[in-house]
């Protein structure tokens, strides 16, 4: 019984490690950034790229060129212009990485509307990079007030606790 579950940890271990799901990962790209992604097949909104997806290998079997194909998806800007995928054919090892850009069509009316909205998206994660670094630098300087000004109480000789206020 013991052998058994120290077989079966140490196989649990090396899925968490090794990484035992089948996953491989795409990043969308829409260029210009911003366009919203949607699955061709499931219809799933994954929201505004840049998108990073994550799709089930684990019934996945590459062709004899090593490649094997993913989900399409539907990239739509702003103006309404649209750009379709079918499948995404990646060469590589089924649980790789992947990247894929998107260009809006450029024969689509309102490419000014979206680049101003591109243009918004970066500037509101240059606001959110900015905010994060903020917080983190406050973090910083309030741990190092705490460490100056309340070094830790010392405890007596003995037990290794604080003393107590039995007088």
């Amino acid at each position: 019984m013991m052998k058994t579950i120290l077989s079966l940890s140490i196989f649990l271990l090396s899925c968490l490690s090794a990484g035992c799901a089948s996953h491989a990962k795409l990043v969308i790209e829409s260029v210009p950034e911003g366009a919203n992604v949607i699955d061709s097949i499931t219809g799933e909104d994954y929201g505004v790229a840049p998108r990073t997806v994550y799709y089930d290998t684990t019934d996945v079997t590459p062709d004899s060129d090593g490649c094997f194909y993913l989900n399409g998806f539907e990239t739509r800007w702003m103006s309404g212009a649209t750009e379709q995928t079918e499948l995404v054919k990646v060469c590589g090892n089924t649980t790789g990485a992947y990247k894929i850009a998107v260009s809006r069509p450029s024969s689509y009316p309102g490419i000014e509307q979206d680049m101003e909205w591109a243009l918004q998206i970066q500037q509101e994660q240059a606001q959110a990079q900015a905010r994060v670094a903020r917080q983190a630098r406050q973090a910083q300087i309030d741990y190092k007030y705490q460490l100056t000004h309340n070094p830790p109480l010392p405890f007596p000789a003995g037990n290794g606790t604080a003393p107590s206020s039995n007088n």
